[in-house]
């Protein structure tokens, strides 16, 4: 499992969300955390098929929020 969660890191220079370096150019993402001008949320897993066989894949997020109480 890969992650990315800097939105600069994840495009690379001169790319637009057309075309993101990190899909592009097959290079790995950076798997680090932490504060960002311009965040992204990124994931990548690389699952192998061998030839003629079938596979069902599922993926699910959550958010979770905590409310200010006063």
């Amino acid at each position: 499992m890969q992650f990315e969660t800097d939105r600069a890191r994840f495009l690379g220079r001169g790319h637009t969300p057309a075309n993101p370096i990190a899909v592009m150019e097959d290079r790995p993402l950076s798997n680090t955390t932490g504060a960002v001008l311009d965040p992204v949320f990124s994931l990548r897993r690389r699952v192998r098929i061998p030839p003629g066989e079938t596979v069902r894949c599922s993926f699910s997020t959550i958010v979770a929020v905590r409310a200010n109480r006063q």
